[in-house]
């Protein structure tokens, strides 16, 4: 079974889109759905760079720390999250479809987290599809915020 992927076109060039993606200090004013971020390291996206966000949700507020597993700037990039009892992988990709329009595709890989208890695993496997959906509706989210954040702002 393929991984689950979101795509979206942005009508701004490859690396305003990249910046709006990537500026992690913004977070909370790009994110409609965060209400704050923690740095645990320095807010540099770069390999290593990890925070931990806390977000709304349908069943209430939730916190994941988010970290940056690889940078091929400006085209793609790769975080790993956990929340839930699930880890997730997310690969995102940047593809200049012209020089005022962007094409962003993030991957998701979902399974349970190492640090869940065996019964939660068992769960989380069980319903693993609901968690995973939740994540894809979260992603489409956050591309219509930086599509957004790039039109009004022009990062």
């Amino acid at each position: 079974m393929r991984p689950p992927e979101v795509c979206m076109a942005i009508q701004a060039p490859q690396r305003r889109v990249w910046a709006a993606l990537t500026e992690l200090d913004e977070l909370e004013a790009v994110l409609s759905d965060v209400d704050t971020v923690e740095f645990l390291t320095e807010p540099a996206f770069k390999v290593g760079a990890q925070w931990r966000q806390c977000r709304r949700s349908v069943r209430g507020p939730t916190s994941e720390i988010v970290t940056v597993t690889a940078v091929h700037a400006p085209v793609a990039y790769s975080l790993r999250g956990e929340c839930h009892g699930m880890q997730y992988t997310k690969t995102t990709e940047l593809v200049a479809l012209s020089p005022a329009r962007t094409q962003v595709t993030s991957r998701l890989v979902v399974h349970p987290a190492n640090s869940a208890g065996f019964a939660r695993r068992g769960f989380v496997r069980a319903f693993g599809r609901v968690e995973t959906n939740q994540l894809v509706k979260r992603t489409r989210s956050e591309l219509g915020d930086i599509a957004e954040r790039v039109r009004l702002h022009h990062c």
